[in-house]
């Protein structure tokens, strides 16, 4: 088994926020430990894009429509995977 000590802080809402790297950018996100899945914006997803970066984005047959933490809907239409280390 591995482990490591992380920094993480809580939010207001009593979310765990955790420093990460991704691409070489140093980021926050609020993790959901009960989730089977994580979600990003399509804006942040067309920024790396537009630097160059390569990513493997695949365009759902169908979108897929969940219920976040503060209970709004959230339409997903594609599916990445991603190079994170937690910081």
């Amino acid at each position: 088994m591995l482990t490591q000590d992380i920094s993480y802080s809580l939010t207001s809402n009593n979310l765990i926020k955790l420093k990460l790297n991704l691409f070489d950018q140093k980021l926050k996100a609020c993790v959901d430990t009960g989730a089977s899945r994580n979600f990003i914006r399509s804006s942040f997803i067309r920024s790396f894009l537009k630097q160059g970066r390569l990513m493997d984005v695949k365009r759902l047959s169908r979108s897929i429509f969940v219920k976040i933490g503060d209970q709004r809907v959230v339409e997903c239409k594609e599916v990445i995977r991603l190079p994170v280390k937690i910081l």
